[in-house]
């Protein structure tokens, strides 16, 4: 969709996307040669996580691990990167463990209000199309998603809609698929997406009209590819299947 989104933007004006200097082949190919320590990495984790060596949690650490190795060995990484890389993470991690905490509180004080049990029996009892209150969760998440952030607004409202959604016979996999696609859009959908005044702070010169307008071809890109997962579902369940 970001594909198709990006050439349609470049058809009607070429100036959106100026053509590069003509390279060879061979000189594409010897491109690949500084990004083979990517790939490794990559292939290690998915070969890991594939053959149950180690769980998909694991293999962010193990993951971590053999870049910040490469990263040494290739001598890309200085005690000035590490100490920042460290700082950094420190920082987000705190972050993180904050939000885990109070959505484990929430959780707790869910369970014992039974909210979202009562909840998923109220709407699976509805005499309306489930699809129509698929529609409404999307709508809900488009508007968390300019107020929240994606990790708080997964782990709070997860316990709430997992069992309604199940409740409606969806299957719990696309399900969460579809949340991460739709937290996603919610993100960077105008005017208050979180994101996009992550890119305002990284870019101050740039108005904030020009990134609305620049963001919207691929917001709806996204809606039409939310759209095509909720009316194909084994598009998104058909690896998983095979797997």
């Amino acid at each position: 969709f970001y594909i198709v989104t990006i050439y349609l933007i470049c058809r009607l004006n070429p100036a959106k996307g100026p053509a590069g200097p003509k390279t060879t082949w061979r000189q594409k190919l010897g491109s690949l040669r500084a990004s083979w320590a990517i790939l490794l990495v990559f292939l290690f984790i998915i070969v890991g996580i594939y053959f149950g060596i180690f769980s998909a949690i694991e293999a962010a650490g193990i993951g971590a691990f053999v870049a910040f190795v490469f990263g040494v060995a290739r001598r890309r990484l200085r005690w000035p990167q590490i100490l920042a890389s460290l700082r950094d993470t420190t920082q987000t991690t705190g972050m993180i463990f904050l939000i885990i905490i109070g959505a484990n509180i929430f959780g707790y004080f869910l369970a014992l209000s039974r909210l979202p049990a009562g909840l998923a029996e109220f709407m699976t009892g509805l005499p309306v199309s489930r699809y129509l209150i698929l529609f409404i969760v999307f709508v809900m998440y488009l508007f968390l998603g300019a107020i929240m952030d994606e990790i708080a607004m997964v782990l709070i409202t997860v316990p709430i809609f997992y069992p309604v959604m199940v409740g409606l016979g969806f299957d719990s996999v696309w399900f969460g698929i579809f949340i991460v696609r739709v937290s996603q859009l919610g993100m960077i959908l105008p005017p208050v997406g979180m994101n996009l005044f992550v890119i305002q702070g990284l870019v101050p010169d740039v108005p904030t009209r020009t990134l609305i307008r620049g963001v919207m071809p691929f917001v709806i890109a996204d809606i039409l590819h939310v759209g095509l997962l909720c009316a194909f579902p084994m598009m998104a369940l058909f690896l998983v299947t095979v797997l």
